[in-house]
């Protein structure tokens, strides 16, 4: 199988697009005991939500996967969604310097729970999504409380200027994508849908699937589609070489390996609905 062309990817995004509470952090951020401080300290005023949506990589599914990070240069905020993580999970591996996901190359400088301002009691699924794929989406969520949680990580001490947020919110992805995104009008820049455990696994629905509950849904956004599409997974690398949703049919990059936050074979392919050589 003959391989694409590799795209330069500086092009997808540019330091003008980082979000405003990320460069306010960064413009203060000398030295390195500075920028800790005035990120503890801008983290416990109020959540800049749609700041951190605008601009953001929206991984629905995501588990504890902190692969997609290496794209921190591209997407400074980003934003997880699973039910199947607990709070603890999270805040654990957000602690550790011996969990390759969110540890390389970023450390936690400051992180705090945000479930009351940003997960209210009223989080309830569309009744029409219940029965996708066989499974009860109601019985999915039994018991289940929604919770988020907010970090910003910093690179290593020599650059002490590069930071990223990342906003995990503990709920069924659809869900979240339509009270955050969709309720704030408000579109992401990118979708990342990696190595989902879709209708063979635990989740209710597929998220690769065009036409699909969740590829509906985004499409229903006024505020517009993610311009950006990253896929991809365990498995060959020719698995990853065609779009999983058609309307994203320009290839940017591919195979980027081993993003999917594993050592076994697998890939990863960034797509985009304009032509590549239009970002230019």
């Amino acid at each position: 199988m003959k391989r694409p062309k590799p795209v330069d990817l500086r092009f997808l995004m540019t330091r003008s697009e980082t979000p405003k509470f990320l460069a306010d952090l960064c413009a203060a951020a000398h030295p390195r005991a500075k920028l800790t401080s005035s990120v503890e300290e801008a983290m416990h005023r109020h959540l800049p939500l749609h700041d951190l949506l605008r601009g953001s990589l929206f991984y629905p599914a995501s588990g504890l996967d902190g692969s997609v990070l290496s794209l921190y240069h591209y997407f400074p905020s980003f934003v997880y969604a699973d039910y199947g993580v607990e709070l603890l999970q999270v805040q654990e591996a957000l602690s550790s310097d011996k969990w390759d996901g969110f540890s390389r190359p970023f450390k936690l400088i400051a992180m705090r729970d945000v479930s009351e301002e940003l997960v209210p009691s009223n989080w309830e699924p569309h009744p029409n999504w219940r029965h996708e794929c066989g499974k009860d989406l109601t019985i999915t969520l039994k018991d289940r409380q929604p919770f988020a949680i907010w970090a910003i990580l910093g690179d290593r001490p020599s650059q002490a200027t590069r930071l990223i947020s990342l906003l995990f919110v503990g709920a069924e992805s659809a869900t979240t994508f339509n009270r955050l995104y969709i309720d704030n009008a408000i579109a992401p820049a990118a979708l990342a849908v990696i190595q989902p455990s879709d209708a063979l696994g635990s989740n209710w629905t597929d998220f690769r699937k065009p036409g699909g509950t969740f590829s509906r849904l985004v499409a229903s956004n006024p505020a517009g589609p993610p311009k950006y599409y990253v896929a991809g997974g365990r498995g060959s690398i020719e698995s990853y070489a065609e779009p999983d949703w058609p309307e994203y049919s320009a290839l940017l990059a591919w195979p980027l390996p081993h993003l999917c936050g594993t050592r076994e074979a697998g890939a990863t392919s960034i797509w985009t609905r304009v032509k590549g050589d239009e970002l230019q």
